[in-house]
């Protein structure tokens, strides 16, 4: 649907935006030999890997633990096609979970890795923006100003839209924060990104 496909351009361009900024130059892995300052289009292929295995990582946890969300809600809001929009649904969440364990990886490096306020504020980031392109506005409500039963969009239906929206977003992030915290502290499957400056 429309607001999947926004949701995950919208996803796309924060990264863009993200990994091209003056702030974010300088990353480097601490599987490499030398520390050097290089901006991330200058990236080792170690990098890039790490980052693949992140991507990878989200998509396989955020696409399976959104799976019995995305049937549901299909079901609920009788979609004309159940199957194919639970499908879809389910490879958005896969996308849009793979993009946030990439930008996760970026954002909490490892001397920010005992920062639980960094790691909340990336992950409820992704779950507001999943969650409110998935209203409608209802065909009773004003426009120009939108005003529904309650307050501006606000009314039963989506309250419970936004409810459900939020639990559905709240249960795609969540496991692939939990699964990469897991993986970069404990395993050590996946290095983080690590800044170093010039000495």
């Amino acid at each position: 649907m429309v607001y999947s496909t926004i949701s995950c351009w919208s996803l796309i361009l924060a990264m863009i935006i993200l990994l091209s900024s003056d702030s974010a130059t300088g990353f480097s892995s601490t599987s490499l030999r030398f520390k050097q300052q290089r901006s991330f289009l200058d990236a080792s292929a170690e990098d890039r890997l790490e980052s693949v295995k992140a991507g990878a990582l989200g998509a396989l946890v955020g696409g399976v633990c959104s799976t019995p969300f995305n049937y549901l809600s299909a079901s609920v809001t009788n979609a004309p096609n159940v199957l194919g929009q639970w499908e879809f649904d389910t490879d958005m969440c896969s996308l849009e979970a793979a993009l946030f364990a990439i930008v996760y990886r970026y954002v909490v490096r490892e001397k920010d890795k005992e920062n639980s306020m960094l790691q909340q504020g990336v992950s409820g980031a992704f779950v507001i923006v999943r969650t409110l392109p998935k209203v409608t506005v209802p065909s009773y409500c004003s426009a120009i100003p939108l005003e529904c039963k309650y307050f501006y969009v606000f009314d039963n239906d989506t309250i419970l839209l936004l409810l459900g929206a939020g639990v559905a977003s709240v249960a795609t992030f969540l496991p692939v924060w939990l699964a990469l915290e897991r993986v970069m502290n404990e395993k050590g499957w996946i290095e983080r990104f690590e800044s170093f400056k010039e000495e």
